[in-house]
C-alpha cells in the first residue's frame, strides 16, 4: 500500500476482511449444498478445490486479525488530532436512537435507516469503548475487533443498500427486483449481528444501571429492522431467479 492510499486504509482494511470471510464462506454452503444433494459426502467437486484455495485469502494482504485491529484505531487517533469530533458523533447517535421515530415510506427507505441505525451502533459503542479505555484502547484487542466487525457490517451495509437504491432510481422497483431481495437478506443478517456485538460491548464496558438502560435500546432499536417481511419466501424467490438463469445474474 503506498502512501497515497493511507486516507483509505480503512476502507481498504473493511473490504479484505469481508471478501475474505465471504469467499471461504461460499465454498463452504456450496459444498453443502453438492453433498446434501447428490446424498454420498465422499464425491469429490471442483468446487473442493476452492474452498482450500480460499483460506488464503484471510492472509494475503494482511491476515483478517490485523487488518480488523487496524480500522478503530484511525478513528480515534483522527478524533485525538482534532480531526474528527467523536464526542459530538457519539452524543447525535444515542440522540438518534432513542428517538424511535416511525419509519417512513419513501422508496427504499427502511433499508436506508437500518444503515443509519448500524451507523449509530457504531459509534455508541465507539464513544463507550473510548470513555472507558481512553488511550489504552489500542491494548484491548477484544473490543477493538468486536469494533472492527460493527464497522464492517456499516461499511458493506451501507454499500448494499445504496448501489441498489442507485440502481432503483435508474431503472425503477420492477426492474431490480432481485437487487431489492438479495440485499434485504444481506440486511437482516447483518443487523442480527449488530445487536448481537453492541450487546456484548455494552455488557462489557458499561456499569450495570446504565448497561440495561443501552441494552434495551439496542435490542428495541434492531428490532424496529429485524425484519424485511417473510424471510424464507424472499430466499425462495432469489433461488428460483438464480435457477432460472442457471448463473448468478444480479
Amino acid at each position: 500500500m503506498s502512501q497515497d492510499t493511507i486516507p483509505v486504509r480503512k476502507e481498504y482494511s473493511c473490504t479484505e476482511k469481508f471478501l475474505g470471510s465471504g469467499f471461504g464462506n461460499l465454498p463452504n454452503e456450496s459444498l453443502g449444498i453438492l453433498q446434501f444433494s447428490a446424498g454420498h459426502s465422499n464425491l469429490t467437486y471442483p468446487v473442493e478445490q476452492m474452498y482450500r484455495d480460499s483460506r488464503i485469502n484471510r492472509i494475503f494482504e494482511g491476515t483478517n486479525e490485523i487488518n480488523r485491529l487496524m480500522i478503530p484505531p484511525h478513528l480515534f487517533r483522527k478524533a485525538v488530532k482534532g480531526g474528527y469530533d467523536l464526542a459530538a458523533r457519539v452524543e447525535e447517535a444515542v440522540v438518534q436512537l432513542s428517538k424511535s421515530e416511525p419509519i417512513g415510506h419513501a422508496i427504499y427507505e427502511k433499508e436506508r435507516e437500518a444503515v443509519e441505525m448500524i451507523r449509530s451502533l457504531f459509534l455508541l459503542n465507539a464513544g463507550l469503548a473510548y470513555e472507558a479505555f481512553g488511550s489504552s484502547l489500542v491494548h484491548e484487542q477484544e473490543a477493538l475487533m468486536k469494533l472492527a466487525d460493527l464497522a464492517i457490517a456499516l461499511y458493506a451495509s451501507e454499500s448494499a443498500v445504496y448501489r441498489t437504491y442507485k440502481a432503483i432510481q435508474e431503472n425503477g422497483e420492477e426492474k431490480e427486483e432481485l437487487k431489492i431481495l438479495l440485499t434485504r437478506t444481506f440486511i437482516e443478517g447483518v443487523i442480527w449481528d449488530a445487536e448481537r456485538l453492541s450487546r456484548q460491548l455494552v455488557s462489557e464496558l458499561v456499569y450495570k444501571g446504565k448497561r440495561d438502560q443501552l441494552i434495551g435500546l439496542v435490542i428495541r432499536e434492531c428490532g424496529r429492522f429485524s425484519s424485511f417481511g417473510k424471510a424464507t419466501a424472499r430466499n425462495r424467490r432469489i433461488a428460483e431467479h438464480v435457477y432460472d438463469k442457471g448463473e448468478y445474474c444480479c
